[in-house]
C-alpha cells in the first residue's frame, strides 16, 4: 500500500510527543513494505528508515511570540497538502489533528478519490483551553473551526477516554468510527531501578504556557526553601526558553537550576539516573510520552488534574496526582515523592513491565495499518518482533 501521513512536525527536528510518535509509526509501516510518505512542514525532504519526508511549504513551522501558532501557516500547509493529494496516487491517509484546517482538505479530497482518511484526535481543545490560548473572540473562532474540523472523516483515533468523550460530544454523529488505539509505550520492560535515594527532580516538555514551566520552577523555589538541597533539570526548547533563562538568572537557587535545551535521548536518560521526581504540571496532554518515558526510568511523575490532561488518565502514581496547582500542595506531593522514593519506584515498574507488552506504538501502528486495510484485524496482537528487554 501507499499510505501518506500528514503532521507538521518531525522528530528529533522537533522533540513533542506528537512527532516521537508519528515517527514511529511511518517506521513500523515502512518495515512492514508498505511506501510510507510524512508530509511536514519542517523543511525535513530525505529518505529516514524507509520512509519518505517531503516538506510540502515555503518555510518552516513556527511558534510565533507568546508561543502561539501563526494561523497563515497553518493555511499554508492544509493548502500544500490539498495540492499533493490531488496531484498524487495513494491508498490510504493518516492525518494528525493540527493544524485543524488539514483535516477538511484531507478527508474531501480523499472521499473524491475514494480512498481511506484516518484522522487523530492527539488532543481535543475545550473551549475554555481555545479561550484561554487565543483571547475570547479568535479562541471562540478557533472552537468552531475545531467544532467544524471534527465532523469530517469517517474514521478517527485517539488514545484515551478523555479524548475519546471530548471528541462525541462535539459529533453531530456522537462516538460513530471513534476508535482507541492501543497505546503509545516505548516496547521496552526496563529492569527494576536501584533503590539508592535520589536527590533532583526533572522538568520534561515544551518550554510553552501551556506546559506551564514557570509554575514548575516556582514550586521548586519553594520546595528548596524549605530545605531540599536536590537539583533540578528544567529539559525542553520552545519559546519560553528566553524568559526562563531570565528567571533562574534572577533567582537566588539559580545555582540549583539547570536549564538544558535541545537534550538528546541519552542526555536525558543519564539526568533521569539522579531524578525521583518528574514535575509535570502541564494543562494539557493527549497522551503524556514523556510520563511514559519517566516511568520507564523509574521516575514518577505529578501532574495536575486539569479537564484537558489525558496524561492523568495513564493512573501510573495517582498518589501524585494534585486536584489544584496551589504551590503548597505541589510541594507536599513533591515531599511525598522524595520520602516514598521506593514505592513510587515500584508503581512505575510495574505500570511499564504490563504496559511494555499491551500499550505499545508498535501496537498502535499496526492498528492503523489494519485500519487502512493493510494487514487483518486478526493479526492484531503482539507482534515477534516487539523489543521487549
Amino acid at each position: 500500500m501507499k499510505i501518506i501521513f500528514i503532521c507538521e512536525a518531525v522528530f528529533p527536528e522537533n522533540k513533542g510527543g506528537l512527532e516521537r510518535w508519528f515517527g514511529q509509526a511511518t517506521t513500523e509501516i515502512a518495515k512492514r513494505g508498505h511506501e510510507v510518505i510524512y508530509l511536514n512542514a519542517s523543511g525535513v525532504n530525505e529518505v529516514r528508515n524507509g520512509v519518505h519526508f517531503v516538506s510540502v511549504t515555503s518555510e518552516n513551522w513556527h511558534y510565533l511570540e507568546g508561543g502561539i501558532r501563526s494561523i497563515r501557516q497553518s493555511m499554508e500547509f492544509a493548502y500544500s497538502v490539498g495540492r499533493f493529494l490531488l496531484k498524487n496516487s495513494f491508498d490510504g491517509v493518516y492525518c494528525a489533528q493540527a493544524p485543524i484546517l488539514t483535516i477538511p482538505v484531507t478527508s474531501i479530497i480523499a472521499g473524491i478519490k475514494r480512498k481511506i482518511a484516518i484522522v487523530e484526535w492527539f488532543e481535543v481543545w475545550s473551549i475554555r483551553y481555545w479561550i484561554r490560548y487565543r483571547g475570547l473572540i479568535l479562541g471562540a473562532i478557533g472552537w468552531i473551526v475545531q467544532f467544524v474540523a471534527s465532523q469530517f472523516g469517517s474514521q478517527m483515533t485517539v488514545f484515551t477516554p478523555r479524548a475519546k468523550s471530548a471528541l462525541e460530544k462535539m459529533r453531530l454523529g456522537r462516538g460513530k468510527g471513534i476508535t482507541i488505539l492501543d497505546g503509545l509505550v516505548g516496547g521496552r520492560a526496563y529492569s527494576r531501578t536501584s533503590s539508592n535515594k535520589r536527590m533532583d527532580v526533572i522538568f520534561l516538555g515544551r518550554l510553552v504556557a501551556e506546559k506551564q514551566p514557570q509554575l514548575a520552577l516556582r514550586a521548586i523555589e519553594l520546595f528548596l526553601e524549605q530545605g531540599w538541597t536536590g537539583k533540578f533539570w528544567l529539559v525542553g526548547q520552545g519559546p519560553l526558553a528566553a524568559t526562563l533563562r531570565r528567571l533562574i538568572e534572577d533567582s537566588k537557587h539559580r545555582y540549583s537550576v539547570q536549564l538544558v535545551e535541545n537534550a538528546s535521548d541519552d542526555l536525558v536518560a543519564d539526568i533521569m539516573k539522579s531524578c525521583f521526581l518528574l514535575i509535570h504540571p502541564s494543562r494539557r496532554e493527549g497522551y503524556g510520552l514523556s510520563i511514559v518515558e519517566a516511568a520507564a526510568h523509574g521516575v514518577p511523575a505529578l501532574l495536575i488534574n486539569y479537564s484537558d490532561n489525558a496524561a492523568v488518565d495513564l493512573g501510573i502514581n495517582p498518589d501524585l496526582v494534585a486536584e489544584t496547582d496551589h504551590l503548597f500542595v505541589l510541594v507536599n506531593l513533591m515531599q511525598k515523592a522524595f520520602d516514598d522514593q521506593d514505592y513510587f519506584r515500584d508503581e512505575c515498574y510495574m505500570w511499564t513491565q504490563v504496559s511494555s507488552s499491551k500499550h505499545t506504538m508498535t501496537l498502535s501502528a499496526i492498528r492503523i495499518l489494519a485500519m487502512l486495510g493493510g494487514v487483518p484485524e486478526n493479526e492484531l496482537s503482539v507482534p515477534r518482533d516487539l523489543d521487549l528487554e
